[in-house]
């Protein structure tokens, strides 16, 4: 929606954007998230490249990871051989 300004009618009135707190909303949360996503991206980057602990936080990192992905798997074959004594 734009406003008017009521000094000079007809043609010659000058056009406003709206400057209503309806208008800006819709962008402010998504210039919030992208301030955080920075913001954890840059944490996340000094904590693991630190030149004094980051090497150990990295092997930690990837070995916690692989331990989860290896008990993922034994979780899922576990309810697969469950569902399949359960079907029979």
């Amino acid at each position: 929606m734009r406003s008017t300004i009521a000094k000079a009618p007809g043609r010659f009135a000058k056009q406003l954007p709206d400057r209503s707190s309806k208008a800006l909303g819709a962008e402010a949360p998504k210039r919030a998230a992208q301030t955080v996503a920075a913001g954890a991206a840059g944490a996340m980057a000094t904590f693991f490249l630190d030149p004094q602990s980051g090497k150990r936080r990295r092997h930690v990192a990837v070995d916690r990871v692989a331990a989860l992905m290896r008990h993922r798997a034994a979780d899922a074959d576990r309810r697969a051989r469950y569902g399949a004594i359960r079907a029979s």
